[in-house]
């Protein structure tokens, strides 16, 4: 019989907003099941039952034969969601599962007194931003660590593994475990609006970022980046409406840059494939930057295209200048367009990322990362 696993995420299920979150959840959760483990996600959700397994069918539609359990979420107050989510999710919490897999401290805290075998997840650098709560919250969770039911710590990066180290969390039960991407699939069917599009562009280079558009990724820093490279044809993929009218507005007249707005997951990596040139960006702004695994890096690895790259320190874990990318100083605009305007002119530093795809498959697919996990807990 196999292993059995129940997968808690805290997010709630919100068609109009796709999370990284849930997306890497949902890409554990298919890991676990090509390792005979018999997994299923818990989910707190604003839609119905229904409605919320076909969310998840467009955005994973390979993600078939995990089990899923959704719990109503319909919080009518801010201050009480939280609260809310945790008292929808306990109790469609059952104790039949081998293990219980989730990112959530108040989750976990109740696993733990249930006597459920605990894999805990972290993916910041504290539980909570009130300072005086997160120490008293830290100091909770080495008291938990000590416990015969608490398995595994997993932090997605070593910085951040170096972290909790340092707060004097168990550092043999913590294991840094970047995130991570799947080889692209060749059997995707495009539609025809995107096959085209790119091929209007022409011969000119594609520069493309994909990802959020919240302000702290400083993403309107494209626009200028185009107006440096005017042979170059600039692609941003994702963002709001909101978010997107707002940077084309301040892309009036640059007539080499493109916002195509939230396109579907499952056609990203086509996306990707057509590109010259991968353009990975964020700023300090962003909470984790110090600690992070973009899930940008490793899909863009995937495409076996070359990576321009700011150089956080949990993304030099991964890339390497010269190597597999080319990095630039974080949040310096000269630096970041030199990069961009030196692979333009030598076609010979295009190929840097041309074994990404091998690398992946060696170190960074979610298979890799599920059997790491499987592998120290046996141990």
């Amino acid at each position: 019989m196999p292993n059995s696993i129940l997968f808690i995420l805290e997010t709630p299920l919100n068609q109009k907003s796709i999370k990284a979150n849930l997306i890497q959840t949902l890409q554990m959760c298919k890991a676990y099941r090509d390792n005979n483990y018999d997994v299923t996600l818990l989910m707190p959700t604003t839609h119905s039952n229904e409605k919320s397994e076909e969310v998840i069918n467009n955005i994973m539609p390979d993600a078939k034969g995990v089990k899923y359990i959704f719990s109503e979420f319909n919080s009518k107050f801010k201050f009480s969601q939280s609260l809310d989510r945790f008292t929808s999710l306990k109790k469609s919490i059952s104790f039949t599962y081998d293990y219980y897999y989730t990112r959530s401290y108040f989750i976990s805290q109740y696993i733990m007194r249930k006597g459920g075998q605990l894999i805990y997840e972290s993916h910041n650098a504290y539980f909570t931003k009130h300072k005086f709560f997160n120490k008293l919250m830290t100091s909770h969770m080495k008291k938990l660590m000590k416990k015969d039911n608490f398995k595994l710590f997993v932090t997605i990066s070593d910085s951040l593994k170096n972290y909790w180290v340092d707060q004097t969390l168990n550092s043999s039960q913590i294991v840094a475990l970047h995130d991570g991407a799947e080889p692209i699939s060749d059997n995707i069917v495009v539609p025809e609006h995107l096959t085209s599009f790119f091929e209007e562009i022409g011969d000119r280079k594609i520069v493309l970022y994909a990802g959020s558009l919240y302000a702290d990724r400083k993403v309107d820093r494209v626009i200028e980046l185009a107006r440096r490279s005017p042979e170059a044809y600039f692609v941003v993929v994702g963002g709001n409406p909101k978010e997107v009218e707002g940077l084309k507005a301040q892309a009036k007249g640059v007539e080499n840059v493109k916002f195509l707005g939230k396109i579907e997951h499952k056609y990203i990596s086509y996306m990707l494939t057509k590109a010259d040139i991968l353009l990975a960006i964020w700023s300090y702004d962003v909470p984790t930057m110090n600690y992070c695994s973009p899930l940008k890096v490793f899909e863009y690895m995937s495409a076996g295209k070359l990576i321009v790259a700011e150089g956080y320190l949990p993304i030099l874990e991964v890339l390497k200048d010269q190597e597999n990318a080319l990095i630039a100083q974080p949040e310096d605009i000269d630096h970041l367009s030199s990069a961009i305007q030196s692979a333009i002119d030598n076609p010979q530093l295009m190929e840097i990322g041309v074994n990404n795809p091998a690398l992946l498959e060696k170190k960074y697919t979610w298979d890799v990362r599920v059997k790491e996990i499987i592998k120290t807990l046996a141990a």
